[in-house]
C-alpha cells in the first residue's frame, strides 16, 4: 500500500457523513466530501514533490518545464473503483464522483484508470484477511488508458481506508500497467492504519 494521507478519522460525523453520501443518496454532501478529500490530495501531492526534489540531483537548464521535478502535470489522480453492481445499484459512482471534483478543483488530472475484472463481494462487514483475498487481481488497468499514465506519477484516491486492502491492489494494477503509485489520499481512516492524518 502506498503512502496514504487522510483528511480526518472514520469516527463521529465522518463514519455518519461517508455512508450518508454513497448509500443514503445524499449527493448534497459531495462538495463538503470533495473539499476534505482535496486537502488529502493536496498534503499527498506535496510531499510527492517534496520527497522527488529531495532526490533530484538539481534541475537540468535544458530540462522542459513538463519534465521539472514539482510540475504537478505529471501527476494523475486515479479513484478507486466501486463494484460494477454497486455502482449500476446507486446509478452513479458517488466516490469517484467526489474524487474527479477534488482532483478538478485542485488543477490536476483525474483519470478512472481501474476498472474491476470480476464480481467483488461487499467489502463491508470482511476482515483484513478476506478483504485482501477479495481484492487479490481483481482490479486492472486497459491497454488503452495504460498509456496515458506512463511517466507519470499516480495519486490514488478513496473515500475510507481501513485494511489497506482496497489501495494495495489498486497500487499492484498500476504498477501492472507501467505506471508508477506514489501516495495516496482519503477522506477518512479507520483508527488502527498507517494513514498520516492531517
Amino acid at each position: 500500500m502506498p503512502p496514504t494521507t487522510a483528511a480526518g478519522a472514520y469516527a463521529g460525523v465522518l463514519a455518519q457523513v461517508i455512508p450518508a453520501y454513497k448509500d443514503a443518496d445524499r449527493r448534497d454532501l459531495r462538495s463538503l466530501l470533495a473539499w476534505l478529500l482535496g486537502r488529502a490530495l493536496a498534503s499527498a501531492a506535496g510531499s510527492v514533490i517534496a520527497d522527488a526534489a529531495s532526490r533530484s540531483s538539481g534541475p537540468r537548464s535544458d530540462a522542459p518545464r513538463s519534465d521539472a521535478v514539482g510540475d504537478t502535470r505529471r501527476l494523475v489522480v486515479v479513484p478507486m473503483p466501486s463494484a460494477r453492481h454497486t455502482t449500476r445499484a446507486r446509478g452513479d459512482d458517488p466516490v469517484g464522483d467526489a474524487v474527479a471534483q477534488a482532483a478538478a478543483e485542485l488543477g490536476l488530472l483525474c483519470v478512472r484508470a481501474l476498472r474491476p475484472v470480476g464480481r467483488l463481494a461487499d467489502q463491508a462487514g470482511l476482515d483484513a484477511a478476506a478483504r485482501a483475498a477479495n481484492l487479490t487481481r481483481q482490479l486492472r488497468v486497459p491497454r488503452r488508458v495504460a498509456a496515458g499514465l506512463a511517466g507519470r506519477r499516480i495519486l490514488l484516491a478513496d473515500d475510507v481506508l481501513t485494511t489497506g486492502a482496497t489501495l494495495a491492489e489498486g497500487a499492484r494494477a498500476i504498477r501492472a500497467a507501467g505506471a508508477h503509485p506514489v501516495a495516496a489520499a482519503v477522506i477518512a481512516a479507520t483508527p488502527r492504519r498507517g494513514a498520516i492524518l492531517i
